[in-house]
């Protein structure tokens, strides 16, 4: 099964949009040699519509970073859109108009290399909820960027992730790759219960946790509302 990854520059306050603005001179050698591996690996890229326009109209008739260019220009580019129509000018590119999920799993399932979203912080967050983003990695540089898009906006769906690798480069970078739950088995969003609850429940086993609640009504181990450690035996 091919893997899905993801990687963003970002900034410690959350901003994921436009890091030219904010990295200054952050990129040091360590992140150059990262971005290298991650293009020996990837063998297809996933767009979304907003990045697939800016890139298209960049990354072709590109003077810099001659590397880079050669390897999006020439990779099969798949771009998820619902406007865009047609065949699509930039070169090995593809359109997906048709479910999108059920595309990246067929493609998954694919022989091939490792698959990478670029250039969609929106198809990163949609992968990630649908459970079919295997890799997520954040390049956090030390600046508070101060405004600009977030990668997970108000109202995202609670997610727990696993951290599975953390490296800090000689300019103070943060590389952290998160990646699902293993052991939730796709119960990632399931609902955050307060650990003290959990505890005052096997202390106490059949004991009602009203004892610790202002609510009398509680027992068992259902989670009671009030803050822990905030009531008072009565």
């Amino acid at each position: 099964m091919r893997k899905v990854t993801a990687g963003l520059f970002y900034s410690i306050d959350g901003v994921a949009e436009a890091p030219d603005q904010f990295q200054f001179d952050s990129f040091d050698d360590e992140l150059g040699m990262m971005l290298g591996a991650v293009m020996e690996r990837v063998d297809t890229v996933l767009m979304g519509r907003v990045g697939y326009e800016e890139w298209a109209g960049y990354w072709p008739t590109a003077e810099q970073d001659e590397g880079f260019a050669r390897f999006i220009n020439s990779v099969p580019k798949f771009v998820a859109s619902r406007t865009l129509k047609g065949s699509l000018d930039w070169q090995n590119s593809t359109l997906v108009a048709d479910d999108l999920e059920a595309f990246v799993r067929d493609l998954k399932g694919k022989p091939g290399g490792e698959i990478a979203v670029m250039g969609g912080m929106s198809l990163v967050r949609q992968l990630l909820l649908a459970g079919l983003m295997d890799e997520m990695t954040l390049i956090v540089h030390p600046v508070i960027a101060g405004t600009g898009r977030r990668l997970f906006e108000d109202g995202t769906p609670t997610t727990r992730l696993e951290l599975k690798e953390s490296t800090r480069t000689s300019k103070g970078n943060m590389v952290l790759t998160y990646g699902p739950r293993a052991d939730l088995s796709g119960k990632g969003r399931e609902r955050s219960r307060p650990q003290f609850h959990v505890l005052t429940t096997q202390l106490s086993k059949s004991r009602p946790l009203a004892r610790h609640c202002h609510i009398p009504a509680i027992q068992g181990d259902v989670p009671c509302p009030c803050p822990p450690f905030a009531t008072s035996e009565p």
